[in-house]
């Protein structure tokens, strides 16, 4: 289609401040409707579009407290991580949000072999948008209570690019890290 580069022009717009609110407002309603389901295209230029707006929004902490806000954003870039022969168990599921839950045995239904996410680039950049929501207290909170260390462990056994990997260790070290004490690898903080 001609109309993919518009997603280029909208990873440009959302490194303003400007630009993240608008597209935050009304709980993100625009950036659902625009980047939602191009996380999941077929076209790696609309998938690697919406990853740039979402890498870009997470880069500017101003923004971390909308998005934590937004129920479906967790639930859609950890989608994309998790690999199709990933291994979570029953207390890795039941420990999720239903929004986590839901969204990524939709996934696993639907994904091909491999990687759902088969671009390296763009699990790089998704990654990147879990990184910079660690910045903040709200976002390293926001990813415990969304378990998303089942989803980063699992991709983690199985990615080969070396970049991702080295972010996948480095948000994980950073979210079982509770800021009080020692969090337990299902991401809720020990009591000591």
């Amino acid at each position: 289609e001609g109309t993919a580069w518009l997603a280029h022009v909208l990873v440009n717009a959302a490194q303003s401040a400007q630009c993240g609110t608008r597209l935050l407002r009304n709980d993100g309603e625009l950036l659902l409707k625009l980047v939602g389901s191009q996380l999941a295209h077929e076209d790696g230029v609309r998938r690697q579009g919406a990853a740039g707006v979402l890498r870009n929004l997470c880069l500017g902490e101003y923004n971390h407290a909308p998005l934590c806000r937004l129920p479906a954003l967790l639930p859609a870039v950890c989608a994309r991580l998790l690999p199709r022969n990933a291994e979570l168990d029953s207390e890795d599921l039941a420990s999720m949000a239903e929004p986590m839950r839901a969204e990524l045995a939709a996934a696993l239904e639907s994904a091909l072999p491999g990687t759902l996410e088969p671009e390296p680039s763009i699990r790089l950049m998704l990654t990147e948008c879990l990184l910079a929501l660690t910045a903040t207290r709200l976002g390293r909170t926001a990813l415990r209570t969304a378990h998303v260390y089942p989803v980063l462990r699992e991709s983690h056994k199985r990615e080969e690019d070396e970049a991702v990997k080295a972010q996948n260790e480095e948000i994980v070290s950073l979210i079982l890290a509770d800021e009080g004490g020692v969090a337990s690898a299902s991401g809720a903080p020990n009591e000591k």
